[in-house]
């Protein structure tokens, strides 16, 4: 029974050291997939310095003004997206920033201005060169001719607001009806509470974005552009170094899912192995006792006289 128990605890000491080696190895990975991350955030710490400089880099890694960087961008991309829209409208950046100022002060979308401008400009070229098309009676009842409204097709905004005061002299069906077809049916609809307005009153609102100053010289709307466009550049560098953070890590969970599931199973085995052995050791040692107690229960075979004669030899 004691090499029972000193194959038992030899087998459980074994057990024990492959528990030990198998942390130690998590240890050795866990550390591993620390030095990956690291390495990705310098990269993503470089990326930063590069595009700013490492004083801004080290204050943007620790999270000091992200929220103030976060509102810079979309300032500089609101500025920057006025020359888009003004390119869609077919006006030049001060007249659509002045109209911009007229619609948000009545409510009016700015897609629907951006539609109505561009529909302005595309059927009153329709009419002028062809003589018809959707908008040529609306222009008609509105007392242009095609001479006059090319002339004043030069100045989109201007004519925008005119076309605005004469509808307003209509009756409300004509209105309705002058606007969509003149706009099209995105920008009219939206444009009724223009008219009710007055073109004396969109002039007036005019004046008033120009001598509060929201309208902004035609050179900042294009730095910001050029602002807009590296900042959009950085954005990637950053993305794809997050993006190549996230795929190491990634790498290094599933390596170490992988030997992980290795040792275990090794583990597994190894235990399984000695434990059979220790079954099998024990299985032995009960059939060599179980033998020995027969020979002790056994029948002697020596005959009566032999025995007397050892008694008496004895003796």
């Amino acid at each position: 029974m004691q090499r029972l128990s000193e194959k038992t605890d030899r087998a459980l000491k074994s057990v024990q050291k492959g528990t030990d080696d198998t942390a130690k190895k998590f240890d050795s990975l866990a550390a591993k997939i620390g030095m990956q991350a690291a390495a990705s955030a310098k990269t993503m710490s470089l990326a930063f310095a590069g595009a700013f400089g490492g004083g801004l880099a080290g204050a943007l890694i620790g999270g000091g003004i992200e929220g103030a960087l976060a509102a810079v961008r979309e300032t500089v991309a609101g500025v920057a997206e006025i020359g888009d829209e003004a390119k869609r409208a077919g006006i030049d950046l001060k007249a659509f920033q002045e109209l911009r100022f007229v619609s948000e002060q009545n409510r009016v979308p700015m897609d629907a201005l951006v539609d109505g401008l561009k529909e302005l400009s595309l059927r009153a070229d329709e009419w002028i060169v062809t003589g018809a098309g959707p908008a040529a009676e609306a222009f008609e009842r509105l007392g242009y001719s095609s001479d006059e409204l090319a002339q004043k097709l030069k100045d989109p905004s201007n004519l925008f607001v005119e076309i605005i005061g004469r509808i307003g002299k209509l009756n409300r069906a004509a209105q309705v009806r002058v606007l969509d077809e003149v706009f099209g049916g995105t920008g009219g609809e939206r444009f009724v509470g223009l008219v009710d307005q007055g073109e004396q009153a969109i002039r007036g609102q005019i004046r008033a974005a120009n001598d509060l100053g929201i309208v902004l010289n035609e050179d900042v709307i294009k730095r910001a552009a050029e602002i807009d466009a590296k900042f959009r550049v950085i954005a990637d560098v950053i993305g794809s170094a997050m993006k190549e953070a996230v795929v190491d890590v990634a790498t290094a969970l599933v390596d170490l899912h992988d030997r992980a599931k290795k040792i275990e199973d090794q583990n597994s085995r190894n235990i399984h192995s000695r434990l059979q052995e220790i079954y099998s050791e024990i299985d032995l040692i009960d059939q060599r006792r179980r033998d020995g107690m027969l020979d002790a229960l056994r029948p002697s075979t020596v005959s009566k006289s032999q025995q007397d004669e050892e008694l008496d030899r004895r003796v």
